[in-house]
């Protein structure tokens, strides 16, 4: 796989991963593709996530400066991973985005067959204690969700804190579904190469289509430093 960092890109935005809203996308996958389409016009990432209902064959694009990624979760079986991640490297995506909610345990860097899952699990997950694997993963990059409850400071603070680390100064992105304008601005302005959206890209599509997801991009491009 290619470098998560393309420079080509003019905004330090990507759209996706839209998994959260499986539910409501699976009667309309047409919503992947138009958001994709959007997201190759403006040459930054569309992130395809594993758990929608459109194949990501259905996303191969002759044009080789389209930017996808693809986001996948932690199988118990590897063998299912290490399909996935083949079909993704046909299918021309750049980077894989692994996925771990609040119960992952570690990162199992050399996907061999998985052991039984383990019983115990927590809840809250100790911050440092993740970012350390990744590190340790040698992870291209970094992207830390903002929690429904976690105030935009305390994740200013936790993104630059990853960014202390000198093999991940340029390569700490931000997720969340909804950053408004200002926060965006907030975060390129701190360092972060990537922010990423999803349900203002979706609003966008509901009310007027294609076009829509392009005025909500041009509204976070309006108050980017230097746009």
């Amino acid at each position: 796989m290619d470098s998560t960092n393309d420079q080509r890109a003019s905004l330090p935005l990507a759209i996706g991963p839209l998994a959260i809203f499986k539910a409501t996308l699976q009667r309309h996958s047409a919503v992947y593709h138009v958001i994709a389409d959007v997201a190759k016009q403006y040459r930054i990432p569309y992130v395809h996530t594993s758990r929608s209902s459109v194949a990501m064959e259905t996303l191969i694009d002759p044009d080789r400066s389209v930017v996808r990624w693809l986001e996948l979760f932690p199988f118990e079986d590897a063998r299912i991973l290490r399909s996935l991640v083949r079909r993704a490297e046909k299918c021309r995506f750049r980077a894989i985005v692994l996925t771990l909610d609040e119960n992952a345990q570690h990162i199992n860097t050399s996907l061999e067959d998985s052991q039984p899952a383990r019983k115990e699990s927590f809840s809250q997950p100790d911050f440092q204690d993740l970012t350390d694997d990744f590190i340790r993963a040698e992870a291209t990059a970094i992207i830390l969700n903002i929690g429904p409850y976690t105030p935009f400071e305390e994740f200013v603070t936790q993104l630059t804190t990853i960014m202390l680390y000198p093999r991940m100064q340029d390569s700490v992105y931000a997720g969340g579904s909804c950053f408004t304008e200002d926060e965006v601005a907030e975060l390129v302005k701190k360092g972060i190469k990537r922010i990423f959206i999803d349900l203002p890209a979706l609003f966008g599509l509901i009310i007027d289509g294609g076009n829509g997801v392009s005025n909500v991009l041009e509204i976070y491009k309006r108050k980017l430093p230097n746009s």
